[in-house]
């Protein structure tokens, strides 16, 4: 490996370290991270899909931050914050209404998160139940690639959902853009 690629490395997992405390340090005490302000409106239903995209983003971001999650730095944060969603699943509109474009986000979201927690080598079973449950959430194809695109170009996530999300967001965001894994 040259210098300038290990320089470059080296700098890659300082950002991915101080991104991740940024992400833990912003986690509830219930488990999950929840919006800033009154950046979107919408009632209680909105809020709980905030809550759910946000929760789903920053668990994807730490559960691709180390080779290891569940038995890594952030493992308790991991599964608290897989427990947090598998609880809003189990609510009736725990992760936002799924008639509005902002609830079938977050559950494709908390879908996405959840699949990739049950893939996780030990994870428990009501990790993998609960990623079934949610399968049917995952919308169409046109629904999907439009996520998957913000989730990868952190310039193509909406302003209001930036500025709910505040740090923790775009913490999130930059341990899963590609240029920085």
């Amino acid at each position: 490996m040259s210098k300038r690629r290990f320089i470059a490395a080296a700098l890659a997992a300082a950002r991915g370290a101080a991104a991740c405390e940024v992400i833990v340090s912003g986690q509830g005490a219930d488990g999950g991270w929840h919006a800033e302000g009154a950046a979107l409106a919408g009632g209680n239903s909105a809020r709980a899909g905030q809550d759910g995209a946000l929760s789903a983003i920053a668990l994807m971001a730490l559960m691709r931050s180390g080779p290891d999650p569940l038995n890594g730095p952030h493992a308790d944060a991991v599964r608290s914050g897989m427990e947090n969603l598998i609880s809003a699943q189990a609510s009736p509109r725990g992760l936002g209404d799924g008639a509005t474009r902002l609830g079938r986000s977050s559950r494709y979201l908390a879908a996405m998160a959840l699949r990739a927690g049950a893939a996780l080598p030990g994870a428990p079973a009501e990790w993998r139940a609960a990623a079934g449950r949610a399968a049917m959430d995952v919308p169409g194809d046109a629904e999907t690639a439009r996520l998957n695109r913000q989730l990868a170009h952190a310039g193509a996530m909406p302003e209001p959902w930036r500025k709910a999300g505040g740090p923790v967001l775009t913490a999130a965001l930059e341990l899963l853009e590609p240029r920085t894994l």
